[in-house]
């Protein structure tokens, strides 16, 4: 046994290492394979818990309309700035983009899950910089701009949570 800042703990020798190499210590957990000598290596261990496939619905749903919008505001707001008239941009970008936020806030029931989502978005708006002759400020302002939305939109789902949490219930005749 050695002491290590106050704690015991016993450690294991592997035969083919040099003499006196600790390899791992006993007290950690043990994988499947190395616990029950008969399973097979890459054999699934046990089916995970839903916990891990809730997490996993959540994070494809961001993922997925994070991108979706991601591809329209840079197909669809390139048009939109391309036209150059003032005002058309945020008037159709920004409906598009609560619907966005809206289906990923839905799906996955995480204020958080919004601003991931506009992140994702503005990443994939960015790739309009491999755009030939491209003007830096119709590419970095709209990305901003995403980012700005996606803060107003987690403010106004937490203001409107709050609000539904705090109204008064209808009296029960």
């Amino acid at each position: 046994m050695n002491a290590v800042k106050g704690r015991a703990f016993a450690a294991e020798v592997d035969p083919r290492a040099k003499p006196g190499a600790l390899t791992r210590d006993v007290n950690t957990r043990l994988s499947a394979a190395e616990a029950d000598p008969q399973t097979k290596p890459g054999a699934p261990t046990a089916a995970p818990s839903a916990g891990d496939e809730r997490r996993a619905e959540t994070l494809k749903a961001i993922f997925f309309w994070g991108a979706l919008w991601g591809i329209w505001e840079a197909t669809a707001g390139h048009a939109a700035h391309f036209i150059r008239v003032p005002g058309l941009p945020g008037f159709i970008m920004f409906p598009a983009a609560f619907f966005f936020m809206s289906r990923a806030f839905l799906q996955s029931g995480k204020l958080t899950s919004i601003f991931v989502a506009a992140c994702i978005a503005a990443s994939i708006k960015l790739l309009d910089f491999f755009i030939p002759a491209q003007n830096i400020q119709a590419v970095v302002n709209p990305a901003q701009a995403i980012l700005l939305e996606s803060l107003a939109v987690t403010g106004f789902y937490a203001c409107l949570g709050r609000l539904a949490e705090t109204r008064p219930q209808k009296i029960k005749r």
